[in-house]
């Protein structure tokens, strides 16, 4: 506060000096040199009217000129088929599973499929009946022989297959097991298995193809190649 005596202002101790009013445009807390929009000493430079948020940034995986994000209701790992378990071509599975894309035209495999039926059943029963008349354990009979054997007159895994189905043939059991035992326990069986599998898909409407997995590949060597030396071991 001031007072004026004889054309002279004093200022009042103690009293508040009176300050002048802000300019026009300019903040009313803002410093004097400071501009009205800096904040913390730090320039603004937003926009009236837009936003000072910083725009979200993508994913780090996202690839170049393509959306970052997946469609609610589509998986990335998503096969065009729907299924993301489905094979890569849409064929068949592992293990052997029935090929779905054969469900299409059921009735042309069910024919081909007796077709072949009906060709083994033939060429089996033709064998079989050649086979009652011609005894293998008799010298000089018209059979064909094992070219591992004729070469180097070691027996093969599948040596004295054709001498076990004539002992099956005529009902000797002990003697179709002393051909070759392994054969009649494990690939009689399994010959069965598969041949009935193919006919049961296949009259359903439904091919089955065999593909065994690599582990069951070795496992069938490997039992091969030791009964291959414990037969020509222990004669």
């Amino acid at each position: 506060m001031t007072e004026q005596h004889g054309g002279h202002i004093h200022a009042v101790p103690g009293a508040a000096t009176p300050t002048a009013p802000p300019a026009p445009g300019a903040s009313p807390t803002a410093p004097p040199g400071a501009s009205p929009h800096a904040t913390s000493g730090v320039p603004s430079h937003t926009t009236p009217g837009t936003s000072s948020a910083a725009p979200p940034e993508a994913p780090p995986y996202a690839a170049p000129g393509e959306s970052p994000y997946a469609a609610p209701d589509e998986s990335p790992w998503a096969s065009p088929s729907g299924s993301p378990y489905a094979a890569p071509d849409g064929g068949q599975q592992a293990g052997g599973k029935p090929d779905d894309r054969q469900r299409a035209d059921p009735r042309r495999v069910r024919r081909t499929t007796l077709l072949g039926a009906l060709a083994m059943t033939g060429l089996t029963t033709a064998a079989c009946a050649y086979l009652w008349h011609t005894d293998p354990h008799q010298p000089g009979q018209l059979l064909p022989r094992c070219p591992f054997n004729v070469m180097t007159g070691l027996l093969c895994p599948v040596c004295g297959g054709t001498r076990m189905a004539y002992d099956l043939l005529h009902g000797d059991l002990s003697a179709a097991f002393h051909d070759n035992a392994a054969l009649l326990v494990l690939g009689v069986p399994l010959t069965a298995y598969v041949g009935g599998r193919l006919l049961y898909e296949g009259l359903r409407g439904r091919r089955y193809r065999v593909r065994p997995r690599t582990r069951t590949l070795a496992v069938a060597l490997a039992l091969a190649a030791v009964w291959g030396v414990v037969r020509n071991v222990t004669g």
